[in-house]
């Protein structure tokens, strides 16, 4: 055998080892290869998934920020219609110093008051009665009479204007709004001795019309 195919088969056999080699290479690396995309593929997804988790909650924390300002837009309002309700049932006091007591009208017994179902009734004058004023009802005296009511236990008092009638039974002279028994005595005490007494405006100076000019 000649030295020259001596080589040439030696040549054919390192060929064919390395081809040999080659495809095993790709044999080892292709599994890898097909690895690292896969691991792309799933990193890719799971940050889908996050971005889509993220303006999801993005979502939700808007909805419940929209949702919590209306409760609180809701509650302000609420918090409105009762100050303007506490206004509109402030009790406008009638001051002594303004008023007279007329001599001879005084009448002394018990006095009660209106039960709180009542408010928003309406009484013998045509008003509806509210539990808020300084209302009273009595058998006799003219509507719109303003009498002095006092406590004859304690010596507290208030002024009421007569807008109904009543008490019906013996011994009672005046039944109070639930305002002004409370002006007088606790509304446990449920019935009071007590003294009323008419009384007039003070006229003034404006109400006579008189002036510094025609003096």
């Amino acid at each position: 055998m000649s030295k020259l195919f001596k080589i040439f088969i030696i040549g054919i056999f390192l060929f064919r080892v390395d081809i040999f080699l080659s495809e095993e290479i790709v044999n080892v690396e292709k599994p890898k290869v097909e690895e690292k995309i896969v691991e792309e593929i799933v990193a890719q997804k799971v940050e889908e998934k996050i971005e889509e988790v993220t303006e999801t909650q993005k979502v939700e924390e808007k909805k419940e920020i929209k949702i919590e300002t209306e409760i609180n837009k809701e509650k302000e309002n609420k918090e409105l219609v009762v100050v303007e309700e506490k206004k509109e049932n402030t009790p406008k006091k009638h001051l002594l110093e303004d008023y007279n007591i007329l001599s001879g009208t005084k009448q002394t017994g018990q006095a009660t008051y209106y039960a709180k179902k009542f408010h928003g009734k309406k009484t013998n004058n045509g008003e509806k009665f509210s539990i808020y004023e300084f209302t009273g009802a009595h058998r006799t005296l003219p509507f719109g009479t303003l009498v002095k009511v006092t406590n004859r236990d304690n010596g507290k008092s208030v002024i009421v204007r007569i807008n109904d009638r009543g008490p019906f039974t013996k011994g009672k002279i005046i039944d109070l709004s639930p305002v002004a028994f409370e002006e007088l005595a606790s509304l446990k005490k449920g019935v009071l001795n007590v003294s009323i007494e008419v009384l007039e405006k003070v006229k003034t100076k404006k109400d006579s019309g008189e002036t510094e000019e025609n003096k």
